[in-house]
Formats: C-alpha cells, structure tokens, sequence
C-alpha cells in the first residue's frame, strides 16, 4: 500500500460525519456520464477541476482511486489541495480487484482484461469532456517486486500496449511502473502526513521543527513518521529535520531529498526523508514464512501436538 491507500483510509477515519449531507464538488452520477449529459443543472462540468486516477497494485489485491483539485491558487507557499472523489451520494470513489497483478506472471496476455473492470469504473465517474485529460498512473508495489525481472516486464508490457487501445485517459508507457519499496514508503508517508495537515506551514499548535534547507532554515510543523506493513512488504519513513554530517553511506542510500512546492524556489516544502524498506516481511509474506518453518521444524518430530497461542495468533 501506498499513497492512495493512505489517503483513502486516514481521509475516512478522520472525515466528520457533519459533512455526510454535503455534496462534494466534482461530483456526478455515472449514470449521466454514460448518457453524456447531465440532468441537473448543478452538475454541469466545472472547468476549474482537474482529475487523476491511481491504480495501487499490491500483493493480495488492486485497488482504483480517483482525485480531483482545483487550479492552483497561485500562492508560492500554498500547495494543490488534491482529494478523493466522492460519487452523488457521498461515497468515495474507490474499487478493488483481487487477486493482485503478480498472480498473473504466467499468463501475462490477461494483465489488461484483469485491469480492465477498474478502468470502466474510474471512466464512469469522471466527466466525459475530462477523460481525455486525467492522467492514469498504475504503481505495482511488493507483489511485483518478488516476480523475476523478465515476469514483470511481460506485465507492464501487456498493459502498455492494451490500454491506450481501449481508453482514452492520459497515459503513457511511463505511467505504470513497479515501484521500489523506498518510494513506496515516501508515498505513503507523504500521503499520511498531507491528511494530518502538516504540510501547511500556517503556525498553529502543533509542533514546531527547525529545518535546515541549503543556507537557510525553516520553521515549520514537525512531521509524523509511518510504518506501513503490506502484504509483501514492510516500510519505514520518517523525516531528517536538521543536515546531519555523521550519515555513512549505508544510511544515505535510504535518504531522499525532493520538493513538493509547486515552483522549484519553494524551498519550505523541501523535505529529506529517511524510508527503508524489507521486503518479504509484510503480513502475507510474514504469514507463509512462519508456516513453512513450522511444516519444516516439526515434520520429522511426529510426537510434537502442540503450538504456542501467540503463533495461532499470527498464523490465523
């Protein structure tokens, strides 16, 4: 899991059940969509609003979700404020298929019937007149990074070149790739520390970090770091407030250092971030290593009846 999955889960957790009754902007029945028209004169397209759509494919699972903002304010400090679609009655715009991409590794040819479903689904609830320009993005993550090289680029190849043919998002070969489990992890931590609003450097009462940015430093809300355990993998991020000389190198290959200011001379949304991934150690992974070792460690010791509770716990 990464950017998309966070926003999705933490954005519900802390929505306020006030706003259920709001209709969100950006909003239309796919019914109209389909019928190329809209019947309520409300829900006319609203020029000013862009969309994107991003296709998480994990380990046990793929999962759709469509974004929408506004134009930038043009406030050099200001960033997009991007948020997930929610449909007429409220529901966010979210679909997931299973199994995961990776399950196909032998019959690469389906990867783009397999995707297909999603892709229907994201085009119905996106206006008709913005389908063309909505950006598609398909991330593999963990599952795809267990499969040999040559397996995962049948895949994404079969993709590639099916699904420009059958619709009309913007996309290109570029567009879909197998992330690495560093990036997985900087999605994820971007995503979750966007949703607590500690990008907006507004002072407020949370906690203030000094941060050093080349020559100067900034003031700013401390971050939050994440672990996000997956299926496959398990990621670890956090923020490096202050430039530190003692790193060596081992450490320094896990640090990245981008900009998520909308101009290269926002230098206050420059952030170098620590993440670490260890594939293999997300919760299906974890599970069926820790059941083989127990077929291997007792399969010759026939007397042995007994297992702990806490690995009936985990294994469960």
């Amino acid at each position: 899991m990464y950017l998309p999955g966070w926003l999705e889960e933490v954005r519900n957790h802390y929505d306020s059940p006030s706003n259920t009754n709001n209709k969100t902007p950006g909003a239309f029945s796919s019914t109209n969509y389909n019928n190329n028209h809209h019947e309520d004169e409300d829900e006319a397209v609203d020029s000013s609003l862009n969309y994107g759509v991003v296709i998480d494919c994990g380990s046990s699972g793929s999962r759709l979700f469509v974004y929408y903002w506004q134009q930038h304010t043009g406030e050099p400090n200001q960033l997009l404020d991007i948020k997930i679609l929610k449909d007429t009655n409220n529901k966010t715009v979210v679909s997931k298929i299973e199994p995961g991409l990776s399950s196909y590794s032998k019959t690469p040819s389906q990867a783009s019937d397999y995707i297909a479903p999603l892709l229907k689904f994201a085009q119905d609830h996106i206006p008709v007149e913005k389908i063309k320009e909505t950006p598609l993005y398909i991330l593999a993550t963990a599952g795809m990074r267990l499969l040999p090289k040559e397996e995962q680029t049948a895949l994404l190849n079969d993709l590639r070149t099916d699904i420009g043919l059958d619709f009309d998002f913007l996309f290109s070969p570029a567009h879909i790739e197998v992330i690495s489990g560093k990036w997985e992890g900087i999605y994820g931590w971007t995503a979750v520390n966007h949703v607590f609003g500690k990008f907006n450097h507004k002072l407020s009462d949370d906690s203030l970090v000094a941060v050093d940015v080349g020559n100067k430093v900034h003031i700013r809300k401390r971050t939050v770091g994440m672990l996000d355990l997956g299926g496959a993998s398990l990621q670890m991020t956090f923020e490096i407030p202050q430039t530190h000389s003692y790193i060596d190198s081992k450490i320094k290959e896990h640090v990245v250092e981008f900009n998520l200011g909308c101009t290269s001379s926002d230098s206050s949304h420059i952030y170098k971030i620590y993440s670490r991934t260890f594939l293999g150690y997300g919760s299906n992974e974890g599970r069926q290593r820790y059941s083989q070792w127990l077929v291997n460690h007792f399969k010759n010791n026939v007397s042995v009846n007994f297992v702990s509770t806490c690995c009936c716990i985990f294994i469960r």
